[in-house]
Protein backbone atom coordinates (compact mmCIF):
# COMPACT_ATOMS: atom_id res chain seq x y z
CA UNK A 1 0.00 0.00 0.00
CA UNK A 2 1.19 3.49 -0.77
CA UNK A 3 0.66 6.51 1.41
CA UNK A 4 -1.16 9.51 0.01
CA UNK A 5 2.15 11.44 -0.18
CA UNK A 6 3.81 8.82 -2.38
CA UNK A 7 0.70 8.28 -4.48
CA UNK A 8 1.34 8.42 -8.20
CA UNK A 9 -0.74 11.04 -10.02
CA UNK A 10 -0.59 12.51 -13.53
CA UNK A 11 0.55 15.99 -14.49
CA UNK A 12 -2.43 17.98 -15.79
CA UNK A 13 -0.36 19.53 -18.60
CA UNK A 14 2.09 16.88 -19.84
CA UNK A 15 0.30 13.73 -18.60
CA UNK A 16 3.43 12.15 -17.12
CA UNK A 17 3.21 10.27 -13.84
CA UNK A 18 4.50 12.13 -10.78
CA UNK A 19 4.63 11.54 -7.04
CA UNK A 20 2.65 13.98 -4.91
CA UNK A 21 5.56 14.40 -2.51
CA UNK A 22 8.15 15.11 -5.22
CA UNK A 23 9.96 18.43 -5.47
CA UNK A 24 8.73 20.89 -8.07
CA UNK A 25 5.16 19.59 -7.86
CA UNK A 26 2.19 21.98 -7.63
CA UNK A 27 -1.28 21.10 -6.43
CA UNK A 28 -3.70 23.02 -8.64
CA UNK A 29 -6.85 21.82 -6.91
CA UNK A 30 -7.86 19.02 -4.57
CA UNK A 31 -7.34 16.32 -7.19
CA UNK A 32 -5.14 18.02 -9.83
CA UNK A 33 -1.33 18.09 -9.79
CA UNK A 34 1.37 19.25 -12.20
CA UNK A 35 5.09 19.90 -12.55
CA UNK A 36 6.15 23.46 -11.70
CA UNK A 37 7.92 23.68 -15.09
CA UNK A 38 4.74 22.65 -16.93
CA UNK A 39 2.66 25.14 -14.91
CA UNK A 40 5.06 28.02 -15.61
CA UNK A 41 5.37 27.13 -19.30
CA UNK A 42 1.60 26.84 -19.77
CA UNK A 43 0.78 30.07 -17.99
CA UNK A 44 3.63 32.10 -19.53
CA UNK A 45 2.39 31.10 -22.97
CA UNK A 46 -1.22 31.99 -22.11
CA UNK A 47 -0.49 35.42 -20.60
CA UNK A 48 0.62 36.91 -23.93
CA UNK A 49 -2.82 36.77 -25.59
CA UNK A 50 -5.31 37.13 -22.77
CA UNK A 51 -8.37 39.25 -22.42
CA UNK A 52 -8.80 41.30 -19.23
CA UNK A 53 -11.02 38.66 -17.62
CA UNK A 54 -8.62 35.84 -18.47
CA UNK A 55 -5.65 37.88 -17.20
CA UNK A 56 -7.52 38.59 -13.96
CA UNK A 57 -8.28 34.89 -13.53
CA UNK A 58 -4.65 33.96 -14.23
CA UNK A 59 -3.39 36.62 -11.80
CA UNK A 60 -5.83 35.38 -9.14
CA UNK A 61 -4.68 31.77 -9.60
CA UNK A 62 -1.04 32.84 -9.42
CA UNK A 63 -1.73 34.85 -6.26
CA UNK A 64 -3.60 31.97 -4.62
CA UNK A 65 -0.83 29.54 -5.56
CA UNK A 66 1.80 31.84 -4.05
CA UNK A 67 -0.23 32.27 -0.85
CA UNK A 68 -0.66 28.48 -0.67
CA UNK A 69 3.11 27.98 -1.05
CA UNK A 70 3.96 30.86 1.32
CA UNK A 71 1.80 29.54 4.14
CA UNK A 72 2.83 25.90 3.67
CA UNK A 73 2.73 24.19 7.03
CA UNK A 74 0.05 26.56 8.22
CA UNK A 75 -3.64 26.66 7.57
CA UNK A 76 -4.28 29.97 5.77
CA UNK A 77 -7.68 31.47 6.52
CA UNK A 78 -9.01 31.51 2.94
CA UNK A 79 -12.34 33.26 3.63
CA UNK A 80 -10.50 36.12 5.34
CA UNK A 81 -7.80 36.20 2.67
CA UNK A 82 -10.52 36.40 -0.01
CA UNK A 83 -12.11 39.38 1.76
CA UNK A 84 -8.71 41.04 2.14
CA UNK A 85 -8.01 40.61 -1.58
CA UNK A 86 -11.36 42.20 -2.44
CA UNK A 87 -10.63 45.10 -0.07
CA UNK A 88 -7.21 45.60 -1.64
CA UNK A 89 -8.78 45.66 -5.10
CA UNK A 90 -11.30 48.27 -3.94
CA UNK A 91 -8.33 50.31 -2.69
CA UNK A 92 -6.92 50.20 -6.24
CA UNK A 93 -4.35 47.42 -5.79
CA UNK A 94 -3.90 45.03 -8.71
CA UNK A 95 -3.74 41.27 -8.20
CA UNK A 96 -0.23 41.13 -9.62
CA UNK A 97 0.71 44.05 -7.35
CA UNK A 98 -0.58 42.15 -4.30
CA UNK A 99 1.39 39.10 -5.45
CA UNK A 100 4.59 41.13 -5.93
CA UNK A 101 4.07 42.81 -2.56
CA UNK A 102 3.89 39.40 -0.89
CA UNK A 103 7.07 38.34 -2.70
CA UNK A 104 8.70 41.56 -1.51
CA UNK A 105 7.60 40.95 2.09
CA UNK A 106 8.54 37.28 2.32
CA UNK A 107 11.64 37.12 0.13
CA UNK A 108 13.17 40.60 0.25
CA UNK A 109 12.21 41.91 3.69
CA UNK A 110 12.00 38.33 5.03
CA UNK A 111 8.99 38.94 7.25
CA UNK A 112 8.07 35.89 9.29
CA UNK A 113 5.02 34.26 7.73
CA UNK A 114 3.94 32.62 10.96
CA UNK A 115 3.55 35.98 12.70
CA UNK A 116 0.90 36.95 10.16
CA UNK A 117 -1.43 34.21 11.37
CA UNK A 118 -2.57 33.12 7.93
CA UNK A 119 -3.59 36.65 6.87
CA UNK A 120 -2.20 39.01 4.23
CA UNK A 121 -3.43 42.27 5.76
CA UNK A 122 0.12 43.71 5.83
CA UNK A 123 -0.04 44.14 2.04
CA UNK A 124 -1.84 47.49 2.49
CA UNK A 125 1.02 48.78 4.65
CA UNK A 126 3.84 47.72 2.28
CA UNK A 127 2.21 48.03 -1.17
CA UNK A 128 3.73 51.43 -2.07
CA UNK A 129 7.12 50.47 -0.66
CA UNK A 130 7.14 47.29 -2.76
CA UNK A 131 5.98 49.25 -5.81
CA UNK A 132 8.86 51.73 -5.50
CA UNK A 133 11.30 48.80 -4.96
CA UNK A 134 10.21 47.15 -8.21
CA UNK A 135 10.23 50.49 -10.06
CA UNK A 136 13.85 51.05 -8.99
CA UNK A 137 14.75 47.59 -10.24
CA UNK A 138 13.01 48.30 -13.55
CA UNK A 139 14.76 51.66 -13.99
CA UNK A 140 18.15 50.17 -13.10
CA UNK A 141 17.66 47.29 -15.55
CA UNK A 142 16.48 49.67 -18.26
CA UNK A 143 19.49 51.96 -17.71
CA UNK A 144 21.83 48.98 -17.79
CA UNK A 145 20.25 47.82 -21.05
CA UNK A 146 20.51 51.32 -22.56
CA UNK A 147 24.16 51.57 -21.50
CA UNK A 148 24.83 48.16 -23.00
CA UNK A 149 23.32 49.22 -26.33
CA UNK A 150 25.36 52.45 -26.38
CA UNK A 151 28.65 50.70 -25.61
CA UNK A 152 28.79 48.73 -28.82
CA UNK A 153 32.33 47.96 -29.87
CA UNK A 154 33.76 48.05 -33.35
CA UNK A 155 35.89 45.06 -34.05
CA UNK A 156 38.65 45.39 -36.63
CA UNK A 157 39.61 42.17 -38.32
CA UNK A 158 43.31 42.09 -39.15
CA UNK A 159 44.52 40.72 -42.43
CA UNK A 160 46.09 37.30 -42.05
CA UNK A 161 49.88 37.35 -41.98
CA UNK A 162 51.69 35.15 -44.46
CA UNK A 163 53.07 31.97 -42.94
CA UNK A 164 56.86 31.92 -42.87
CA UNK A 165 58.56 28.95 -44.42
CA UNK A 166 60.54 27.41 -41.62
CA UNK A 167 63.19 24.83 -42.38
CA UNK A 168 62.89 21.67 -40.41
CA UNK A 169 66.10 20.61 -38.69
CA UNK A 170 67.07 17.03 -38.18
CA UNK A 171 67.97 16.74 -34.50
CA UNK A 172 69.61 13.37 -35.01
CA UNK A 173 72.20 14.91 -37.34
CA UNK A 174 73.30 17.30 -34.55
CA UNK A 175 73.79 14.44 -32.10
CA UNK A 176 76.08 12.55 -34.47
CA UNK A 177 78.14 15.61 -35.25
CA UNK A 178 77.03 15.81 -38.87
CA UNK A 179 76.69 19.34 -40.13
Amino acid sequence: MTTSENQLVHCVYCGKGIKKSGEGIIQISNSRWCHKKCYDKFHAHRIRNLSEEEKRETDMNTLRQYIHEAFKGMNPNWPVIGREIKQFQQMGFSLSGIHKTLIYLFEVKQIDRFRLGGHINVVARYYQEAKSYYQKIYVNNKNALDNYKQESEQIKILEPQPIRNIKMLDIDSFEKGDN
